[in-house]
């Protein structure tokens, strides 16, 4: 991809990804067209972190369309990542400071069991939203960011992981920055 001027207002991101989308319609060749789209999906990543300096409800109406139209909102595959175990006080294990990397794991105190668990960390069947009464129930929530496909601030309670967010991961949502998931976490060496 060619570099290009960041600086781009979202009216000025739609008008180049159209111009990309109609160049896509011209061109003979394949590998141009992967390049274009490639340069299409940047784009969109860009407008969506625009999403709120979007006064006109239209325009908004296509940023959802582009993110909808290049997947950059699907679920993001099950992924290994790491964790520590821990234990609530009836004895129940719980997986704690789980991270995409080994390392970044290891940045906090070992497990009551001294051991890094590889998990598998994948969208939870039911996404229920949590309420204002949801309190510290075993239930692992996380982010994903918009065009990433990968987990972040993944946390065994819903108010542990809310602390993330300073408006609430409500306003992030809306402002087409990520999305929340309710989310479950597998070991894949059980504790």
């Amino acid at each position: 991809m060619t570099p290009r001027d960041t600086s781009l207002d979202a009216d000025e991101l739609v008008t180049e990804i159209t111009r990309k989308q109609n160049e896509i319609a011209t061109v003979p060749n394949k590998e141009r067209v992967i390049e274009l789209t490639s340069e299409i999906v940047t784009l969109v990543i860009e407008l969506a972190r625009h999403y709120n300096t979007v006064a006109d409800d239209t325009k908004r109406d296509t940023v959802r369309k582009l993110v909808t139209q290049y997947g950059l909102d699907s679920d993001p595959p099950p992924q290994i990542m790491f964790a520590h175990v821990k234990y609530d006080n009836d004895g129940t294990p719980f997986f704690t400071d789980i991270s995409q990397s080994e390392f970044q794991c290891n940045l906090y105190p070992k497990g009551e069991d001294g051991i890094t668990h590889e998990v598998e960390v994948s969208v939870h069947p039911t996404q229920t939203r949590p309420t204002k009464t949801t309190g510290f129930t075993q239930e692992y929530w996380g982010w994903s960011r918009i065009g990433t496909g990968t987990f972040t601030m993944v946390y065994p309670s819903c108010p542990q992981f809310s602390m993330c967010f300073a408006c609430g991961f409500e306003a992030e949502e809306d402002s087409f920055r990520g999305r929340a998931y309710r989310l479950r976490v597998r070991p894949i060496d059980p504790p």
